[in-house]
């Protein structure tokens, strides 16, 4: 066989190679299932949700959003329904997706539309958009552990709510 013929097969071979390796590297792995995760919510897939997300059993919550109680999958699949009630056309979009040994980091951003109750405000039509940093662990190829840092506060006050700070306590009142 003619050098030239042998060619076209190593290259073959090669990329081969190169996506089978791809295939075995767990941290390829755990990125699709973060981006699947995402896709699943968009889709408001929640049986998909279910497959991946972690099921463990009480007491222990593994889904922990800043801010809010620690969670378990149903109470997180329960908050999001909640959630697309008031946003139903929220989308999630990757901006950057980073995996190494058995942590994935999701740099993320969400829009969605408010058309419908949500948090004690009452559906106004406005478009949010906020970012927020996810930390998704992995033992065995599962997931194990979702940490949820997102510009909760950015969100709300696109929606209208405004932070005050506390009444100070009057000086010159004694007692009750």
């Amino acid at each position: 066989m003619s050098i030239r013929k042998l060619f076209p097969l190593a290259g073959f071979l090669l990329v081969l190679a190169v996506g089978c390796d791809q295939k075995a590297d767990p941290t390829t792995a755990n990125k699709k299932a973060v981006q699947d995760s995402f896709a699943a919510m968009d889709k408001q897939d929640y049986a998909r949700c279910r497959e991946l997300w972690p099921a463990v059993n009480p007491p222990q919550k593994p889904i922990k959003i800043v801010g809010s109680p620690d969670m378990d999958r149903e109470e997180l699949i329960s908050f999001l329904q909640t959630y697309w009630k008031a946003f139903p056309d929220t989308k999630h979009t990757i901006q950057n997706l980073v995996a190494e040994g058995d942590l994935v980091v999701a740099w993320v951003t969400c829009e969605g539309t408010q058309l419908g109750d949500f948090e004690g405000l009452p559906a106004s039509g406005k478009h949010i958009h906020y970012a927020g940093v996810h930390l998704v662990k992995f033992a065995n190829g599962k997931i194990q552990e979702w940490w949820v840092m997102d510009d909760n506060l950015g969100m709300m006050q696109q929606l209208g709510m405004e932070l005050s700070a506390p009444k100070a306590p009057d000086p010159n009142r004694k007692g009750k």
